[in-house]
């Protein structure tokens, strides 16, 4: 036989007993469903519990918000860093057109972004003093990729796309 603790079984039957008082005192946390204040109580509650997640939601939501903006704008500028860097390259590689046999050459042998655009002919210059066979070797040399490949058309300012359609032209009004 077990015995339950006596302090339980009064506590319980109190509460139903006493139903009279509930519709007398009208309690926002409690009421009678049929009735227009108990009715009013729920829709209160309701409403507050809804407030309680719409905050909790809000709250959310708005750090979901920063943090997203955040990997963003943390990614963006990533690529503003890289596209900046290409773009200090391009220009290193512009300035030793002319000066360079292969202009690529430039970012191997300058450290282009710790060098100002201001001194970039002068560095230049000094690295074609130290290793001459990085430069073009007279003036009349042409940079890589604009070479004529020893067709008599370049000499006359002809590249090698236009001596082809010449020469194909050529051909099809001999044998017409």
């Amino acid at each position: 036989m077990s015995d339950a603790p006596p302090e339980a079984p009064p506590t319980e039957p109190e509460v139903p007993e006493t139903p009279e008082p509930e519709p007398e005192v009208p309690d926002e946390g409690g009421g009678d469903d049929d009735s227009l204040e108990g009715r009013e109580a729920k829709a209160r509650r309701e409403a507050r519990n809804l407030r309680a997640k719409l905050r909790e939601t809000q709250a959310g939501q708005a750090d979901a918000i920063a943090s997203a903006v955040s990997e963003a704008t943390a990614e963006l500028n990533d690529r503003v860093a890289t596209l900046e860097g290409q773009l200090i390259e391009r220009e290193a590689q512009l300035a030793a057109v002319g000066k360079f046999r292969n202009p690529r050459d430039v970012t191997h042998f300058i450290d282009v972004n710790a060098t100002k655009p201001e001194q970039l002919d002068e560095v230049i210059a000094k690295v074609l003093k130290e290793r001459p066979y990085l430069g073009i070797a007279d003036n009349h040399a042409m940079p890589q990729g604009q070479q004529s490949n020893g067709r008599n058309g370049a000499a006359n300012g002809q590249d090698a796309g236009d001596w082809l359609r010449e020469q194909i032209i050529a051909k099809q009004a001999s044998r017409g």
